[in-house]
């Protein structure tokens, strides 16, 4: 990874220097992203009627002061600034009256106009930081009715309200064409997706001819209950359309680091690690305007494997990591782990018998190919589930050819084997053969082969997650979001 995304870096006042953690960052060559509490929007204090011009101005002055700032600069790891994470759900706040787009818009200009303030007043060299609003996935329709579409609404939402203030009822600081130019020249479109990536892409890039030539970002993406193959499939095709020359995607942040087991239930689908118990130590005293009290809090070691989650679903810091060609973390800070026994395995195979005159390695190269048996494990996973019982550990595909003589015969032989040591592992239900037998029939036409689909449990690789792109248009942003 090449990034980390803060959430709540300014609006809660923690009067401590963050000199030392954006120097660490810097060291290491990670690119911060910092964020804004977005729910100081919504605070009867805060934002009155939503023009957060005031609050965000000293938000970014209290930040500056406290290591953000490095001579006319902004620190050189701060790479973009995230002025709000999905204000689109403004509407359902009972300080959006009367409830409409008006809300988070209003509040997403306002931002902005209160930053650009701030550098201003902090002598700032302008240009360099970027800009963004992470908005969310759902499906909505942009304040001026030009576009509908998830997450692309809230890219014409901005566009929208910097050209024209007034469609949100907000009247600037600073000029319209300030913003117009600072827009241009630093925005970064963003959205939050637990979709897979294919998904993502085709709707964005349906729309994006009207966006670009400003980049676009995912700010989360979560992989909501996705197994581990799954996973790294789809990060691997965001790190490809990230270094495709000429592209606007600039990169994804993974949902998130860590567990949040405060909120529970759904939420603790996300983090790539959870907390162990050996106590490592404690911080020092923090506290922030909410919690004006100071206290300690402790720090656990990490454990990359969830065991809170089925099957290789546990293994998301593993899926970044071998995704982005790093590792996964070892040393004192991660949580000791028991040795594991081998998980059971399932062996299917497949027969694939027919006339037609089509070679073998044709056939071969058509089943062995990385679209196929990612296709089919994704198919495969989504009607049988990924915690199925009859599913032993991670699913992947093996194919053999064998040149043999079988007739001219074209039916499809669907046989059990055995698990890995040769023992029956027992008949499964009439629908798995359904899927199955579905997915063989697809290519029964093709020509002659043997396929062996393999359902293995295995320990999955303890190698993670690195990526780079050097394009000097825009940062591009592999990264992990921190909370």
């Amino acid at each position: 990874a090449n990034a980390v995304r803060l959430y709540h870096a300014f609006g809660l006042e923690v009067d401590d220097d963050h000199g030392a953690f954006l120097d660490h960052a810097a060291h290491n060559g990670l690119n911060v992203l910092p964020g804004y509490h977005t729910e100081n929007a919504n605070h009867p204090d805060d934002c009155p009627k939503y023009d957060c011009f005031d609050t965000w101005k000293e938000a970014t002055k209290f930040g500056l002061e406290r290591g953000f700032q490095r001579g006319s600069d902004w620190h050189p790891a701060v790479a973009m600034l995230i002025l709000l994470n999905e204000p689109d759900f403004f509407e359902h706040a009972p300080k959006c009256q009367p409830s409409g787009a008006w809300c988070h818009v209003k509040a997403a200009v306002s931002a902005l106009d209160g930053v650009l303030a701030a550098e201003r007043e902090a002598g700032i060299s302008v240009g360099r930081v970027k800009f963004t609003v992470t908005w969310s996935f759902a499906l909505r329709t942009s304040i001026d009715g030009k576009v509908t579409g998830p997450g692309v609404f809230g890219f014409q939402d901005v566009i929208a309200g910097v050209s024209d203030p007034s469609i949100a009822g907000y009247q600037p600081r600073a000029s319209v064409q300030e913003l117009t130019e600072a827009f241009r020249t630093r925005w970064v479109h963003g959205l939050n997706t637990q979709s897979p990536w294919g998904f993502v892409q085709d709707m964005v890039a349906r729309e994006y001819d009207r966006f670009a030539p400003i980049p676009w970002f995912i700010g989360e993406y979560g992989g909501n209950g996705m197994p581990k193959a799954v996973i790294q499939a789809d990060l691997e095709g965001m790190r490809r359309a990230a270094e495709e020359e000429g592209g606007f995607f600039a990169g994804a942040a993974m949902f998130q680091f860590q567990t949040t087991y405060w909120k529970g239930g759904g939420e603790m689908n996300f983090g790539l690690f959870g907390l162990g118990k050996r106590l490592l130590h404690k911080t020092g005293m923090l506290h922030d305007k909410f919690s004006p009290t100071p206290r300690e809090w402790p720090v656990y070691c990490l454990d990359s494997h969830l065991d809170f989650l089925n099957g290789d679903v546990a293994l998301r810091a593993h899926a970044v990591a071998d995704a982005w060609g790093g590792s996964v973390p070892t040393g004192r800070s991660m949580c000791p782990h028991r040795r594991l026994s081998a998980l059971p395995s399932t062996l299917l195979a497949c027969r694939l018998s027919t006339h037609g005159g089509i070679g073998v390695d044709s056939v071969h190269a058509r089943l062995g190919s990385g679209s196929f048996g990612s296709d089919l494990v994704r198919r495969t996973l989504s009607v049988i589930g990924a915690d199925s019982t009859a599913i032993g550990g991670p699913l992947s595909v093996r194919v053999r050819s064998e040149a043999q003589a079988v007739g001219d015969s074209e039916d499809a032989d669907i046989i059990v084997l055995g698990s890995d040591d040769g023992k029956a592992s027992g008949a499964l239900p009439w629908w798995i053969w359904t899927v199955i037998g579905a997915s063989v029939g697809l290519f029964a036409v093709a020509g002659l082969a043997f396929a062996m689909f393999r359902v293995l449990g295995r320990r999955a690789s303890a190698r993670a997650a690195i990526s780079r792109s050097q394009r000097n248009r825009v940062p591009k942003f592999e990264s992990q979001s921190h909370v």
